[in-house]
């Protein structure tokens, strides 16, 4: 690969973090305002999965695409939850 390419490959690859980051801040923040509006929190979640979830299907190019994407992005949730438990101990583990 020559420079050129590397370079404009490793621009896209840090802006998709960004963005990937900046989806999940606006994700959270969405999630914040429908506990404020008072939404059943099961109900919310489970309506903006369905419109995420839909529009993924929808936009992808086949179903095993879609269901990859899917894979990966339930793959990310149980490693940020991970890492949740591992930065942030119980009041258990502190005393």
């Amino acid at each position: 690969m020559s420079s050129e390419k590397h370079e404009n490959a490793s621009s896209q690859d840090e802006q998709a973090k960004e963005d990937f980051v900046c989806a999940m801040d606006f994700a959270e923040q969405m999630l914040e305002e429908f506990e404020e509006m008072g939404l059943q929190p099961k109900a919310a979640l489970g309506g903006s999965l369905t419109a995420i979830i839909t529009h993924l299907i929808a936009s992808a190019p086949d179903t095993q695409t879609a269901m990859c994407m899917l894979s990966a992005c339930i793959s990310n949730a149980v490693y940020n939850i991970d890492m949740t438990a591992v930065s942030h101990p119980t009041n258990d583990e502190i005393h």
